[in-house]
């Protein structure tokens, strides 16, 4: 019983190691073509998370991404143009209220609208 308290640290830390690594959809690839695929709201902050994600995992091999292709698809259920209107009437009720309707608005699109876009980037690290 003793062996396994010393055990217990070095346990809870190997499980925890990879947990906020910050690439949690990175995919691993063949021939060292990774993927990564990140659903958001935004297209332009996507694409910076998925390069957040790329960067994070070469990181943790040494190296730093070299971004092959990139891809952003709206796959919302409402036409695209329509959420975009939403959007910035949600940013914009944010705005003339100071802020306090901002998050409740952003909420709100998300649940009314979902998650719209998807953004793929394929990377190596080198």
């Amino acid at each position: 019983m003793k062996h396994c308290l010393y055990l217990l640290p070095f346990l809870l830390f190997s499980c925890a190691h990879h947990k906020g690594a910050g690439y949690e959809d990175v995919r691993p690839g063949a021939g060292g073509l990774n993927s990564v695929l990140v659903k958001t709201t935004d297209e332009t902050e996507g694409s910076r998370e998925a390069i957040k994600q790329a960067r994070a995992y070469c990181e943790e091999l040494g190296k730093k991404p070299a971004i092959v292709e990139e891809k952003a698809k709206y796959i919302g259920e409402i036409p695209e143009e329509n959420y975009k209107r939403l959007q910035r009437a949600s940013k914009a009720a944010g705005t003339l209220t100071g802020g306090a309707l901002g998050k409740r608005g952003d909420d709100a699109l998300k649940d009314y609208s979902g998650i719209p876009y998807q953004v793929e980037m394929k990377f190596n690290c080198e």
